[in-house]
């Protein structure tokens, strides 16, 4: 797939995040245009998190263009459409390695030293028993989304 823009086009990954972030896309009825495949792009290959800036800072540094406000609302869409999650710790993004792609409650295990984040499923059981306790407090649950700060295999050897 190509994407036009008025200097050439851009070329579309046929496999991995890249081309399942694409394909949603198109399914959700969103136009695929040259920023949203940028940013798919840089997600795609960070290995950390990464903040609105720190995309924009990647793709003008690939060639691209893009404003800091077009990066949040692609990131946005992204995030809805679950392909992409929001670390709250980290304020970043980073591309969903579950599946690549879920609306699933999840958690997230952040290295306090290096920032690397591992995703995981929610064991069902705590997803249930953290709904029972809302539902006891009289809150609706949408959502459960855990953050788990501890320190990597790799820098915990250091």
């Amino acid at each position: 797939m190509r994407v036009s823009r008025r200097r050439g086009a851009i070329v579309v990954a046929q496999t991995g995040f890249e081309a399942v972030a694409i394909k949603r896309l198109q399914q959700a009825g969103h136009r695929i245009t040259v920023p949203r495949v940028q940013v798919a792009r840089i997600l795609s290959r960070a290995d950390r998190p990464l903040t609105a800036y720190g995309v924009h800072q990647e793709i003008v540094a690939n060639g691209g263009r893009a404003d800091v406000v077009t990066v949040y609302r692609v990131l946005g869409t992204l995030v809805e459409l679950g392909l992409v999650h929001h670390i709250g710790v980290v304020d970043g993004y980073m591309a969903c390695s579950l599946n690549e792609s879920h609306e699933e409650d999840t958690e997230h295990v952040v290295c306090t030293s290096c920032g690397r984040v591992t995703e995981l499923p929610l064991p069902h059981e705590v997803a249930e028993r953290t709904a029972a306790q809302l539902n006891e407090l009289g809150y609706s649950h949408a959502q459960t989304r855990v953050e788990i700060l501890a320190v990597c295999p790799a820098c915990a050897v250091e």
